[in-house]
């Protein structure tokens, strides 16, 4: 690849998948908060998608800002953490 798609293909891949990441994120904290069947399967899977995305684009590449970085790697966490609590209800 020659020109504008050598040098940004990188951005735009981790632009796209902090995009994905940014409207699942979302829809696990509401699954959690009307206690939805599919919540055992949206939150991990919300954190694998989001916490790597973020540690590579804002962390290794600083594409993000350190606010959204911070909120892309900690939310995701916080729901994992606040579901398996849940679960051992």
């Amino acid at each position: 690849m020659r020109g504008h798609m050598a040098v940004s293909l990188f951005g735009l891949v981790f632009g796209a998948l902090g995009t994905v990441t940014g409207a699942v994120m979302p829809w696990a904290g509401a699954a959690l908060l009307i206690r939805s069947r599919l919540v055992s399967f949206l939150v991990p899977a919300t954190a694998y998608l989001s916490v790597p995305t973020f540690l590579i684009s804002g962390v290794y590449k600083h594409y993000a800002g350190w606010p959204i970085t911070l909120v892309g790697i900690v939310y995701p966490l916080i729901t994992l953490f606040w579901c398996r609590m849940d679960a051992k209800r």
